[in-house]
């Protein structure tokens, strides 16, 4: 299965947050997702930041890809890799 997750950077004073997108078995209490034929794992932190996310599959001269269109970023830090969320409830909201 394939696993996606939010992780923290070091960006935007500790605000950015990136995707980790790997090949991982599910663990207790992670949430289970289809779709388009993909069965993702996310784990209930992540969910958070997650939430109306969309998940596209991008191939290019470089190679493929998985990009994250997330409705939850109100920002993207300054070198414009990771994004910056401000969920209500969330971790990222009370991120300094």
């Amino acid at each position: 299965m394939v696993r996606i997750a939010v992780v923290l950077s070091h960006c935007a004073g500790g605000r950015g947050f990136d995707y980790s997108i790997i090949e991982d078995s599910p663990k207790a209490g992670d949430v289970f997702v289809t779709s388009g034929g993909l069965h993702l794992v996310i784990d209930q932190e992540s969910m958070k930041y997650l939430r109306g996310a969309q998940l596209d599959y991008e191939e290019t001269l470089q190679g493929y890809r998985l990009v994250v269109h997330n409705p939850n970023a109100v920002s993207k830090c300054r070198c414009g890799l990771h994004d910056v969320l401000d969920i209500q409830g969330g971790a990222g909201a009370q991120a300094d």
